[in-house]
């Protein structure tokens, strides 16, 4: 255990130094909608969050692990759901409602995606829920809501009944133990139409406010934390599980944008790693289940890195030519 513990903390290490090395001071500018997050400061955060994912992923017994995995898994995904509701709402806006015609693509691009990644697991004997394989599932699912909504319904309309729906959605599937459902993440749906009308207003960047925010959100998270690791059950999730995971999320989801107002990941390697986190997403899970039957802690933290980065690049590749041969024969 000591080898992999070694391991495991110069990777961690190691990821700490790539972050202090990519941070920089965020220009202030105008904060308009359109300046909020450019594509590359996106990709940064989203390969930021592809590498955490996996690295939380592993599975280790203590209970504290699993507190910070648990919180980590839920804010990482919720935000992952909210800049895809985030990106839905703004080019929905910008378009007068016009981006229904786009999602039908969207939607069939994941679908390839998802059934290249499927196959994969039948051939190796994976689950087809594990590794972020529900996530998917959900986020093709709001797909499919948005654009029956935006189809029918005024745009503005549309948005609220958006957000009602990742709210029931959420609360049902909890309540109800509905098979499949990531349930405090899907809220992150809701939390992306939310956050796109607070910036629409050019939310004004209040240092003094923004200091108090950030305080009461780490006393919420301090406090919720202690309180989850004695209502903590590894065979189910409770009521209490799913309110304190909530508050601990939305929480994380403060400081973080308070944060991002700030400064901004600037790495070409994240960047990178961005635009392969939906395939990491839908990869690692299998990498974890194949490589975790010969390494353990530490060095399976290292090799599923690996391997799901490398797994991701071909996945990737390969959709490409896929995708042309849909362009070319006009299917979507």
């Amino acid at each position: 255990m000591g080898k992999d513990f070694v391991i495991s903390l110069s990777f961690q290490l190691l990821l700490i130094i790539l972050i202090l090395f990519s941070i920089r001071k965020k220009n202030q500018d105008d904060g308009s909608i359109y300046s909020f997050w450019d594509a590359d400061e996106t990709n940064n955060i989203r390969g930021f969050f592809a590498v955490l994912i996996v690295l939380f992923h592993v599975p280790v017994s203590s209970i504290y692990y699993n507190l910070l995995g648990c919180t980590t898994f839920v804010f990482i995904v919720t935000c992952f759901s909210m800049f895809a509701s985030y990106g839905i709402a703004y080019k929905t806006d910008k378009t007068n409602g016009d981006y229904k015609k786009n999602i039908p693509f969207r939607m069939f691009r994941i679908v390839i995606a998802l059934i290249i990644v499927i196959i994969i697991k039948l051939l190796c004997g994976g689950s087809l829920y594990s590794g972020g394989m529900n996530w998917i599932y959900n986020l093709l699912f709001y797909y499919l809501v948005s654009f029956l909504l935006y189809s029918f319904l005024p745009l503005r309309f549309a948005n609220v009944l958006l957000v009602v729906f990742s709210i029931l959605y959420s609360v049902m599937g909890h309540f109800m133990t509905l098979p499949g459902g990531w349930y405090e993440q899907s809220l992150g749906f809701g939390y992306g139409i939310i956050l796109y009308y607070i910036v629409k207003k050019e939310y004004a960047i209040n240092k003094f406010v923004n200091s108090i925010l950030v305080i009461i959100c780490v006393f919420a998270i301090l406090i919720s934390g202690q309180l989850y690791i004695y209502v903590h059950d590894v065979s189910a999730v409770s009521h209490s599980m799913f309110v304190l995971r909530i508050i601990m999320t939305i929480s994380e989801i403060v400081i973080f944008f308070i944060v991002s107002n700030y400064i901004i990941l600037n790495n070409r390697v994240f960047e990178e790693l961005g635009k392969l986190s939906l395939f990491i997403y839908l990869i690692h899970g299998l990498a974890i289940d194949i490589l975790s039957k010969y390494f353990k802690d530490g060095i399976l933290i290292i090799f599923v890195e690996i391997a799901s980065v490398i797994a991701a690049i071909l996945l990737r590749k390969l959709f490409f030519y896929i995708e042309k041969l849909v362009k070319y024969y006009r299917i979507v």
